[in-house]
């Protein structure tokens, strides 16, 4: 067995680095992954939003994305001046409260199916 290792960051002479990333952040693979992993990172962080709050789930999934959404005001330039075009970081901002209500649904479903088991009961 032969073991590779990958060549870093690191490694580079400081005049590739920026071309590397560049090529790393470009490629759609990881692009991707990364958006679609976000969008599960909210619909979570608005269900766990939810089920600390105890009550007013939908309000408490929206309001989880308040982070997100400050980073990504604070971010916009650098995002647009970095490549990343300027509807796809507005569906982003806009996509982040609307995942978090949809965990907070998914909570107050959860909690309201268990009220019907338990009054059934």
């Amino acid at each position: 067995m032969i073991a590779v290792a990958p060549q870093t960051p690191a490694h580079l002479p400081k005049a590739q680095a920026p071309e590397a990333l560049s090529a790393a952040l470009a490629a759609p693979f990881p692009h991707w992954w990364l958006l679609i992993g976000g969008c599960l990172c909210s619909i979570l962080g608005g269900y766990v939003a939810a089920w600390l709050a105890k009550h007013d789930e939908l309000l408490n999934g929206a309001l989880s994305a308040w982070l997100c959404i400050a980073f990504g005001i604070a971010a916009f330039g650098a995002s647009v001046r970095g490549g990343t075009p300027v509807w796809e970081v507005i569906l982003g901002e806009l996509a982040s409260p609307a995942l978090g209500l949809l965990g907070g649904y998914f909570r107050a479903a959860q909690k309201r199916k268990r009220m019907v088991h338990l009054a059934g009961a």
